[in-house]
């Protein structure tokens, strides 16, 4: 490969990563998409948090996020504290088959909503690339407290928030 044309591949490979970069699903309600968090009162002191992420979140930010939310409400509904009394992981996989590059060396872009990250592999015809995608998706049940129980491991909401 030419020395030109390794600086192009380069340039393209760095502009797909920060296109991609900002497509993992970003914190907030759920939306029409899909993605985000939501929630069900199951009591007045009783939620089960959901956080659904895209190929592109990891498990641990739809974790944190998910904790971020039961924050929230916590704080939102009077209450200082929780406490996790059940976990739930609906992650689905998702296996992808796709082009990555034509004949001329240019790499597809694809929408962050189809979760597929291309890379540049050979020259000259179309190579292409394959694997699964994790889509993680979240559930925890949280009992909220405005006292600090003596026997109960509970989450600070307030510090939590503030620290993460």
């Amino acid at each position: 490969m030419h020395r030109q044309s390794k600086k192009i591949v380069v340039l393209i490979l760095s502009a797909c990563l920060l296109v991609l970069a900002g497509c993992s699903t970003q914190y907030g309600s759920e939306g029409f998409i899909g993605g985000g968090f939501s929630e069900t009162l199951m009591a007045a002191d009783t939620y089960i948090v959901t956080f659904k992420g895209n190929g592109f979140t990891s498990y641990e930010k739809a974790i944190k996020y998910a904790l971020r939310r039961a924050s929230e409400l916590t704080l939102e509904n009077g209450y200082k504290y929780f406490s996790i009394n059940s976990s739930m992981d609906h992650s689905k996989q998702v296996a992808y088959s796709n082009a990555s590059a034509n004949s001329s060396g240019q790499i597809d872009v694809y929408r962050c909503y189809n979760s597929v990250l291309g890379q540049y592999k050979g020259s000259g015809s179309r190579s292409s690339y394959s694997g699964i995608i994790t889509k993680p998706r979240v559930s925890i049940g949280i009992k909220c407290y405005r006292e600090k129980p003596k026997d109960i491991e509970v989450i600070d909401a307030r510090f939590f928030l503030a620290s993460n």
